[in-house]
């Protein structure tokens, strides 16, 4: 389908222009499986730190993260930024953040992407940087494994570490036995999406939850379940759900999500529904964190800026929505004047050298303790303790730029560090939204 022009795509309060509708690609319409178990090579970004090669199977959006982790143990199966290669039909995600100048950093150095959550994973939650909650209704799926039911997959975490859990309950499956989940996961997906054209939303819903209880770790499916939640009105719910999928992935863009209709015109009357929704409950803010997400669809940032914004005010510990509030903000089709950019944007960076902070490091952070050790070889080790899951990761150091490298065979965190004093080092990752205090680590 031909991506409709800025001036046809749906406008707040304007009728939607018709896009033209494609078939659907030659054969049985079922997806091919391709090998999850293969990663993409891991290369050297020129200029220090490690990035991936990837290819054209691999969104592109996630080779512009500056943090990023090819390992499938922080992603807990098919992770967003391979979408493309497993359907056909998936047209990529968000395209913003050419021009989001991350807080803390000098102006005109673009060096993020979207949410910091958007390369790693669930390693950003696993580390113990982040800590994540969903204020919205929580929703559970019922997830099977080699057993028979096993506990349900819950949005209260972020899609990538439910799905984590619930592929580790899968461990003694057999080859054979996965391979029939997949087959099973891909039929009835394919199901819903049919019976979503024919606009038969809660066969599709049913199918849905069918396709995700063979196949919990796919962020398309859970994506498509928040679409139908919002095709039926249901949209608590659909908020519930996309909070925890936008924890770890951007959205779909326009192409993949208006392929999901018959017509444009069935999209525009639920979202003038949605909106009519929202003027009518104005301390919604599940509403407003909708709306957010479809005007960013839809292209409109400063639409979707004004809802986000909203909708942080009225919830203020909805973390995922303040920074799609500074990511619409700081979004921009072209050059930004360094006179609309925050204050912070522009102050002067002056990071240390790599060998100053050789040495012992510890933190308490909200969710447990952080010890980062770097070695007098630039070695580097990352324990996080929560009491329950502890994290180890391993590697080497560097400095990129002015920003500290954190960085192991398959994963790679990017981090501004400055000096508070003598024995203070504050860590804050690159992209995280303006205002983020980061960690303050001690020497120990």
């Amino acid at each position: 389908m031909n991506r409709p022009k800025p001036g046809n795509r749906p406008s707040v309060g304007q009728p939607i222009a018709k896009p033209p509708l494609s078939g659907r690609p030659p054969g049985s319409g079922k997806p091919n499986r391709p090998d999850w178990g293969s990663r993409p090579g891991v290369g050297h970004r020129p200029g220090g730190g490690n990035n991936i090669n990837i290819g054209n199977s691999v969104d592109v959006n996630f080779n512009r993260n500056v943090n990023w982790s090819v390992d499938s143990k922080h992603w807990g199966g098919r992770p967003w930024w391979g979408a493309g290669s497993y359907y056909p039909w998936h047209g990529g995600h968000w395209g913003y953040g050419y021009h989001h100048r991350p807080y803390y950093y000098p102006a005109g150095r673009a060096v993020a992407w979207g949410l910091v959550g958007w390369g790693l994973g669930n390693l950003i939650f696993d580390c113990g940087y982040s800590n994540y909650y969903n204020p919205y209704p929580a929703q559970t799926v019922v997830v099977y494994n080699d057993s028979g039911k096993s506990s349900d997959f819950n949005y209260s975490e972020p899609v990538t570490v439910a799905a984590e859990q619930a592929v580790e309950q899968r461990s003694d499956m057999s080859q054979e036995e996965s391979d029939s989940f997949a087959t099973k996961a891909s039929d009835a997906f394919e199901d819903a999406r049919v019976a979503f054209k024919k606009k038969d939303y809660l066969t599709a819903l049913k199918k849905t939850d069918e396709a995700i209880s063979y196949d919990p770790g796919d962020t398309v499916q859970h994506e498509f379940r928040a679409l139908c939640l919002f095709a039926l009105q249901r949209y608590a719910d659909a908020a519930s759900v996309l909070n925890s999928v936008l924890s770890s992935s951007p959205g779909w863009g326009w192409e993949t999500m208006i392929d999901q209709y018959e017509s444009s015109a069935t999209y525009e009357s639920q979202l003038r529904a949605l909106e009519e929704y929202a003027k009518k409950s104005p301390k919604a803010a599940d509403a407003q964190f909708l709306l957010g997400y479809h005007y960013m669809t839809e292209g409109h940032l400063k639409e979707a800026s004004a809802a986000f914004e909203k909708c942080v005010q009225l919830q203020p510990r909805d973390q995922v929505a303040q920074q799609l509030l500074q990511l619409t903000k700081n979004s921009t089709t072209g050059d930004t004047d360094d006179s609309e950019l925050p204050a912070d944007s522009t102050k002067e960076y002056n990071p240390p050298p790599l060998d100053s902070i050789h040495g012992k490091w510890t933190a308490k952070t909200p969710t447990g303790t952080i010890v980062l050790t770097i070695s007098d070889d630039d070695k580097f080790v990352w324990n996080f303790d929560d009491g329950k899951k502890p994290f180890k990761m391993e590697g080497n150091a560097s400095m990129d730029d002015g920003l500290l490298v954190l960085s192991d065979e398959e994963s790679q965190i990017v981090a501004a560090i400055e000096m508070k004093g003598d024995s203070t080092l504050n860590f804050i990752i690159a992209g995280g939204a303006e205002g983020d205090p980061g960690v303050n680590f001690k020497k120990s």
